[in-house]
């Protein structure tokens, strides 16, 4: 009887702990990462399909990544298959028209003034990072000379509203613009006066109409069709302009607790994706901003089947884009050194 007492008061104390410290032992699972398959199928019912991640609107959920009014750093570990492919979208849809939000997508290269603008040769690739602010977009632009698919790369978008600046960082180094038309970084840029929801491997919430940049060099927007494919791991959303040389330091490890490369309130959200299954995508900052995960289909036809539901944030009028619940991929994740 004593030993089962001591077993029960074991595990209370287990509890406690989880619920006070907010420790998600479902980490302790290994080093895994989520493959988004952004598959190109077609039969008699679906055109298409993609999977996404989706995080809490802070105007719902308080905790959430609110990006008004602050200077952010996003960063990713991606391993990408194809390009272009949206890797974070971030915005409030309202009435089909985006008020402030951000984007951190791949793109294909073109002409340095062709609507989409990356370099002047369609072989060469680009990582963009673009905010949009009082109305309108700004872009900047990291010029990747080599082919980032089939390998690992950690990608980072900084917003410094001290100085008006965006900047987009490639294995820890800003990278040149691909041309004057679409610079790395780029200035005049002010504070999100909104926030909103924000995804993972698909845009959901920016709509394909809208453009990046001026009038007479305005960029087209990545759209739906625009969903990544391939593998994301260890993403770190920041209330803070992070330095280059913090982001170098700390992206090939993980967050712990102490030193340089730690945990802070500045920290919004950061997903490991260690959990190795299931279809939660746990936080370990101190805020539970836990990510869900969904499937998307674009239905020829729509059935009439209350199993599947109707998704939200799809900029789809018709066929009906429908969200359907299924298994998330777990695969090995970014190879970290112990």
């Amino acid at each position: 009887m004593k030993q089962y007492k001591k077993i029960f008061f074991a595990l209370l104390i287990l509890v406690f702990a989880v619920v006070v410290t907010g420790i998600s032992y479902a980490d302790d699972k290994g080093n895994s990462a989520l493959y988004f398959p952004g598959s190109q199928v077609s039969n008699d019912d679906y055109t298409y399909w993609y999977n996404l991640i989706s995080l809490s609107d802070p105007r719902l959920y308080p905790l959430g990544f609110d990006f008004k009014n602050t200077s952010i750093t996003i960063e990713a570990w991606i391993k990408p298959e194809k390009i272009p492919g949206v890797i974070l979208a971030a915005g409030n849809l309202s009435a089909r028209v985006t008020s402030d939000g951000f984007v951190l997508y791949l793109w294909k290269g073109a002409s340095p003034n062709a609507p989409e603008g990356c370099h002047d040769n369609a072989d060469y690739n680009c990582v963009k990072f673009a905010v949009k602010s009082n109305g309108a977009w700004y872009a900047a632009t990291a010029y990747t000379p080599s082919d980032l698919t089939n390998g690992w790369h950690h990608v980072a978008g900084v917003l410094d509203i001290s100085s008006g600046t965006i900047t987009v960082y490639v294995d820890g180094n800003p990278l040149e613009g691909a041309d004057n038309n679409h610079p790395n970084h780029k200035t005049g840029v002010s504070a999100m006066a909104d926030s909103g929801s924000l995804f993972i491997g698909a845009n959901q919430c920016i709509t394909p109409e809208e453009t990046i940049g001026g009038k007479d060099k305005s960029e087209t927007h990545p759209g739906i069709k625009h969903w990544f494919k391939g593998t994301v791991d260890e993403i770190r959303l920041w209330k803070e302009a992070r330095t280059q040389s913090l982001i170098k330091e700390c992206m090939n490890q993980e967050l712990k607790g102490e030193g340089s490369c730690k945990i802070t309130a500045a920290l919004a959200t950061y997903l490991k994706f260690n959990e190795g299954g299931g279809s939660t995508v746990r936080d370990s900052s101190v805020n539970g901003n836990n990510g869900s995960f969904r499937y998307y289909k674009n239905a020829k036809k729509v059935k009439k089947d209350h199993n599947v539901r109707v998704g939200y944030h799809t900029q789809v009028q018709d066929p009906e884009s429908l969200e359907i619940q299924d298994q998330a991929n777990w695969i090995a994740g970014y190879p970290f050194s112990k």
